[in-house]
């Protein structure tokens, strides 16, 4: 974006403050309809179980959004009201909230730079093996919902990654609480509520994340990215030029809204990373230009006839 539109852009959010009474309401409606989520996966129902397989994607994906913003430290105005709102939702997103708040962090900070944000840094595409390149290819093409798994486990799920950036030892005590605190309700729904609760919660899950691989992928695959060490400058890429690392799915405001809680506004999020996500659908009515914004349709029709590994280590255009 130049200059001139993200400063008069920036003027516009001064007037969009973080709001304790927006973000109890966001986390009063996640509450609800996770409880209508539960008791229709507990039914004996098929209809039940169904609608609730459904609901599960809007569940998931507004937990996620809570978890996000109260990582950024953004959602409520007290930080102890982040951090523990943002536990809770990582029993939902199956995001442990420290190692989601520093490695998000961290991936907003090194943007664009494929050997220093920790979100991209697996393997490229000079060390991806010919068997590899196979597997995503046919992942990708049949829709087998293997990228959000193998990310979360990667960045997220996995210790001797996610201790190395734990600044201190309090801190990494800290990501290790909340990797066991994120599971711990699942083994105590399974002792009371056995296999019957637990089959339409794994097919819940298995929808959910057919529908997150490509949003997960939209977001910053298929974009040229430097590398830092080559970068002769030596510094990180301002908020202002991360759309040309970013991308963002447009979707019905219903669906943006009571779906995702505006977390698919992902170029408009990196402009702006402080602001909370409930002020997102109104920045995006201001910011029309938005480069690489594209309607979930196109995205997922141009995306699907690009291989798999191509997508994910290489770059190129996907047309509007």
């Amino acid at each position: 974006m130049n200059k001139y539109d993200y400063l008069k852009l920036k003027e516009k959010t001064k007037t969009l403050k973080n709001s304790n009474l927006l973000a109890l309401w966001w986390v009063f409606r996640a509450t609800l309809l996770t409880i209508t989520w539960f008791y229709f996966l507990s039914s004996h129902s098929f209809i039940l179980n169904l609608i609730g397989t459904l609901l599960g994607v809007a569940v998931v994906f507004n937990w996620v959004s809570i978890l996000h913003d109260c990582g950024h430290g953004h959602f409520f105005s007290k930080n102890w009201m982040n951090t523990l709102v943002g536990i809770v939702a990582s029993c939902v997103s199956l995001l442990p909230f420290e190692q989601w708040r520093t490695i998000h962090n961290l991936h907003h900070r090194w943007t664009g730079f494929f050997d220093k944000d920790p979100t991209a840094s697996g393997p490229n595409k000079k060390m991806i093996k010919d068997t590899q390149k196979k597997v995503v290819d046919f992942a990708w093409k049949y829709w087998i919902p293997i990228f959000v798994i193998s990310f979360y486990i990667r960045s997220f799920w996995n210790p001797l990654f996610t201790l190395q950036f734990a600044p201190t030892k309090k801190k990494k005590v800290f990501q290790l609480f909340c990797l066991l605190f994120m599971i711990s309700p699942y083994f105590v729904l399974y002792y009371f509520l056995g296999t019957s609760f637990l089959f339409p919660f794994l097919i819940s899950t298995f929808f959910t994340l057919f529908v997150s691989d490509p949003f997960l992928l939209s977001q910053h695959t298929y974009f040229e990215r430097k590398y830092y060490k080559q970068n002769e400058f030596n510094s990180t890429i301002p908020p202002r030029k991360q759309d040309e690392y970013t991308r963002e799915l447009i979707f019905p405001p219903l669906v943006s809204n009571f779906v995702f809680m505006n977390f698919n506004y992902h170029v408009i999020h990196h402009f702006f990373p402080s602001l909370p996500a409930y002020h997102l659908s109104n920045l995006a009515k201001w910011t029309p230009r938005v480069p690489h914004r594209h309607a979930w349709t196109t995205w997922v029709i141009q995306a699907k006839k690009i291989p798999g590994h191509k997508l994910l280590m290489h770059h190129g255009h996907i047309s509007s």
